[in-house]
């Protein structure tokens, strides 16, 4: 069990450095193209690990016909993966975006798992968790309805939506890939191709994207070396152990995360209350749910 739990903790860094990075980005994204931004972090992501699969690693998998269409669909999600995630913060707060994410995406990844991963077991709990996430999200939108009528906020709803169906698949596909042998870094090597084609169609002038990389270089370090790189391949060595339901339950531990890192990063800016209520109840259920999960592993290998 230690490897599960091990997996645990990797998911959690993820967490951690996952939402240091939409923190920082937040307010560049605001008022800049964010194809600019897409386009400078993942052609970088994607140059470290093709160069990473091709000169360091020695580690081979068999390529069968399923690796290639999973790998395309990958890419596919992919795209609407980060460019939802990105445009969403253009709309919403990271704490905001985060806590939406915990209460929406374990749903969508119980029902893609289960349509492409039919084989996989679900328990009550993973129902009861997914489902109490959820209405979390009902809830706080309920609560905000005033607020969400708003044309621009309604359609950064509208986008979150969307890209937790993409950011499941995003999960599921990986998990399929890891299945049939395919190793973390080939995995990260080869799922971004269609993003950056997308991006450098949308993104602005090479000398503005110049001008950007140059102008935010250390914040693009930060968020390119630990935001990114690292915090995928930390994801992904957890998607390889974890199944994908209780992946993003730990996931939804997000929001309280991002609410303590933004309290230190803008400390002068208020929260709601509702979002911390909403935050707080998204994590005490991911928190219940990963004891009952670990439990119920624990049976399964005693017995």
């Amino acid at each position: 069990m230690n490897g599960l739990v091990l997996g645990y903790i990797y998911i959690f860094l993820y967490c951690i450095l996952s939402v240091t990075k939409d923190i920082v980005l937040e307010d560049g994204l605001k008022t800049s193209n964010t194809f600019d931004y897409l386009l400078i972090v993942f052609t970088c992501v994607a140059l470290f690990y093709i160069i990473n699969d091709k000169i360091i690693s020695t580690e081979k998998n068999k390529k069968t016909k399923n690796y290639f269409k999973d790998n395309i669909w990958l890419n596919i999600v992919t795209v609407g993966n980060w460019l939802g995630l990105f445009y969403s913060l253009k709309f919403f707060s990271a704490p905001v975006v985060s806590a939406l994410y915990a209460g929406l995406i374990p749903l969508t990844t119980l029902i893609v798992n289960k349509r492409l991963r039919p084989k996989s077991k679900l328990s009550k709990g993973d129902y009861i968790a997914t489902i109490s996430l959820f209405l979390c999200a009902v809830f706080w939108s309920g609560y905000n309805i005033e607020k969400l009528q708003e044309t621009s906020i309604f359609t950064g709803l509208t986008i979150i939506l969307i890209s937790s169906l993409s950011i499941s698949s995003t999960t599921v596909f990986s998990k399929r890939l890891a299945e049939n042998g395919c190793t973390a870094v080939k995995i990260m090597a080869h799922r971004f191709y269609i993003l950056i084609f997308f991006s450098a169609i949308f993104s602005s002038p090479p000398p503005v994207v110049i001008d950007i990389f140059i102008d935010n270089l250390t914040l693009l370090a930060f968020v390119i070396g630990f935001g990114t790189i690292l915090s995928l391949w930390l994801f992904q060595i957890g998607v390889n152990i974890c199944e994908p339901i209780i992946t993003h339950v730990i996931i939804s531990t997000c929001p309280i995360i991002s609410l303590i890192i933004y309290f230190f990063y803008n400390s002068d800016i208020s929260i709601p209350k509702d979002t911390i209520f909403f935050s707080s109840s998204v994590v005490i259920i991911a928190i219940i749910y990963g004891i009952f999960d670990y439990y119920k592993n624990s049976q399964k290998l005693r017995n």
